[in-house]
C-alpha cells in the first residue's frame, strides 16, 4: 500500500509540477503535452505496422486471391461454339487427308504438290498406266526433283526389267536419274551398271574409263585402263576411235613407267643435262607433247631402240613434222645447243644441197630464240629468213635487232626509210654497219 501511495504521490507531483512553476509556464506545459501526444500517436502507428499487423495484411491478400480463384471462369457460349466449330473443321481435314492418302489425285495435282513442297502420296498410283502417267506429268513440268522422286517410286514398285524398259523410253527421265546417281550415289561402279541396263553402253564405258583414271599410282592406273579398254571399248564397234586413243595412252604410260625411274637415278647421280637443268616434276601422266619435249631435252641423242628416243616417240604416236620440230627447237634452244638448232632447220634439196628451211614459220623460230635469250647474232640469222619483209622489219624493230632492219631496208632499196632509222643506231655497235650499207655503191636506191 505504501508503495502505491508513493507512486500516486509521485505521479501527482509529476503532473502538477508544471503548475507549480508559476506564471508563464503554462504554454511550456501545453507544448510538452502536445509532444507527448504526438509521440503517443507515432507509437500507436508503429504498433499498427507491427508483425501482428503485417500478418493481418497478408491475410487480406490471401483472401483476395481466394476470391479471384473462386470467380466463375467458365467460357462463354460464344467461345464454346467457336471451339466446337474448329474441332469439327479439324475432324473434316483429318478425314480428307486420310481419304486422299488412299485415293489417287490427278497426276498434275500430285506433281504440283511435289514441286511446291506440299504433302503428297504416291502410294495410290497402283497400275503401270498410272505410274507412267505420273512420270510423264513430272517430265512435262521439267522439274528435276519431281522427276527423280517419281522415278525412285517407280523403281521401288516395279520389277527391274519393267523399270529399265519403261525408263529407257524416256531420255529426260534417264538423264535426271543418272545425274542424281552421279551426284549422290556412294558406289560409283553402280552408275555404270545402271547406264548399261538402260542401254547407254557408250556412256557406261566412258564412266568406267573416268573411274580408271582416278588412281594416282601409275602402275595401278595402267592396269585399270587396260582392263577397262579390253572389256568395254574393244568389244564395242561404236567406240573404235576411243579404243585407239586409249591404246596410245597405255603405250605412253608404259614408256613413262620405264623412263621415270631411270631418270630419277640419273638426276641423283648428277648426269648431264639433269645437273644443269633439274627436272621440276615427274614424267608420269604427262601428255604426249610434253613427253616429246622432255625426251628432246634429256634424251635427244639416245638410240632409236631406247624407249626415250624422240624420233621413236614421233613415229609411234604419228606426230607431224611441225609438232616434232617445234618441241625439238624449244628443247635444244633451252640447252643453248645452237649446232643442233641449225641442224633441225637445215634440209637438203633434190640435188643434195643444204639450205635453211623449216616446217614451222620462222617467226615462231625467232620467238623461241628470244624466249630462251639466244645471242643477238643467232636471232638475227634466223630472223632474216622471215619471208614477208614488212613483218621482218616490224619484228626486228620491236626487239631492236638493228642489223636486220638495216639489211632489209637495203633489200627494199629504201634509202629514206634507212635514214629515218638512223637515230636508233647512234652509239650502238650497229652504227658502223649502218654506214657501210648506206655508202655501198652496189645498192640501187629507189629514193
Amino acid at each position: 500500500m505504501e508503495g502505491s501511495g508513493k507512486s500516486s504521490s509521485a505521479t501527482s507531483s509529476t503532473t502538477s509540477s508544471p503548475a507549480a512553476t508559476g506564471p508563464g509556464t503554462e504554454g511550456l506545459y501545453v507544448h510538452r503535452r502536445s509532444a507527448s501526444a504526438t509521440l503517443g500517436d507515432k507509437k500507436n502507428t508503429s504498433q499498427s505496422s507491427s508483425p501482428g499487423s503485417s500478418h493481418g495484411s497478408h491475410h487480406g491478400s490471401t483472401a483476395s486471391i481466394d476470391e479471384a480463384t473462386k470467380k466463375d471462369n467458365r467460357p462463354s457460349v460464344t467461345e464454346v461454339a467457336k471451339l466446337q466449330a474448329e474441332i469439327i473443321a479439324l475432324h473434316r481435314k483429318i478425314k480428307s487427308l486420310e481419304k486422299s492418302r488412299w485415293s489417287a489425285l490427278p497426276v498434275a495435282d500430285t506433281v504440283s504438290r511435289i514441286i511446291t513442297g506440299e504433302r503428297y502420296s504416291l502410294e495410290p498410283y497402283k497400275s503401270l498406266k498410272d505410274k507412267m502417267s505420273l512420270l510423264d506429268a513430272a517430265i512435262g513440268y521439267h522439274d528435276g526433283n519431281a522427276i527423280v522422286a517419281v522415278v525412285m517410286f517407280v523403281k521401288k514398285t516395279l520389277s527391274k526389267t519393267l523399270f529399265y524398259k519403261e525408263l529407257s523410253k524416256r531420255p529426260a527421265a534417264v538423264n535426271q536419274y543418272i545425274a542424281f546417281l552421279k551426284s549422290y550415289h556412294t558406289k560409283e561402279e553402280s552408275v555404270a551398271a545402271e547406264l548399261g541396263a538402260l542401254g547407254r553402253v557408250e556412256e557406261a564405258a566412258l564412266w568406267r574409263y573416268k573411274l580408271a583414271n582416278q588412281s594416282d599410282v601409275p602402275q595401278q592406273r595402267l592396269t585399270r585402263i587396260m582392263d577397262c579398254n579390253s572389256k568395254w571399248f574393244q568389244r564395242s564397234e561404236s567406240l573404235t576411235a576411243e579404243h585407239d586413243i586409249i591404246k596410245e595412252q597405255v603405250l605412253l604410260l608404259n614408256k613413262q613407267l620405264q623412263i621415270e625411274p631411270r631418270d630419277q637415278r640419273y638426276q641423283l647421280e648428277g648426269k648431264f643435262p639433269f645437273r644443269e637443268f633439274p627436272r621440276k616434276t615427274s614424267l608420269y601422266f604427262q601428255p604426249v607433247i610434253t613427253t616429246l619435249f622432255y625426251c628432246c631435252l634429256y634424251h635427244y641423242a639416245s638410240s632409236e631402240a631406247d624407249m626415250s628416243n624422240p624420233q621413236t616417240l614421233k613415229r609411234e604416236f604419228n606426230l607431224s613434222d611441225k609438232q616434232y620440230l617445234f618441241q625439238a627447237l624449244l628443247a635444244r634452244s633451252k640447252l643453248k645447243d645452237w649446232n643442233q638448232v641449225e641442224s633441225l632447220l637445215t634440209s637438203k634439196n633434190w640435188l643434195g644441197k643444204a639450205r635453211i628451211k623449216a616446217a614451222v614459220n620462222f617467226s615462231q623460230v625467232v620467238y623461241i630464240l628470244i624466249t630462251v635469250k639466244a645471242p643477238t647474232e643467232i636471232i638475227a640469222k634466223y630472223m632474216m629468213f622471215i619471208e614477208d619483209k614488212e613483218s621482218r622489219i616490224a619484228l626486228a624493230s620491236k626487239f631492236k635487232i638493228h642489223a636486220v632492219v638495216i639489211d632489209t631496208c637495203a633489200q627494199l632499196k629504201d634509202r629514206q626509210r634507212l635514214l629515218s632509222y638512223r637515230p636508233q643506231v647512234i652509239n650502238t655497235p650497229a652504227d658502223t654497219h649502218f654506214e657501210i650499207v648506206l655508202r655501198n655503191t652496189d645498192h640501187k636506191w629507189k629514193n
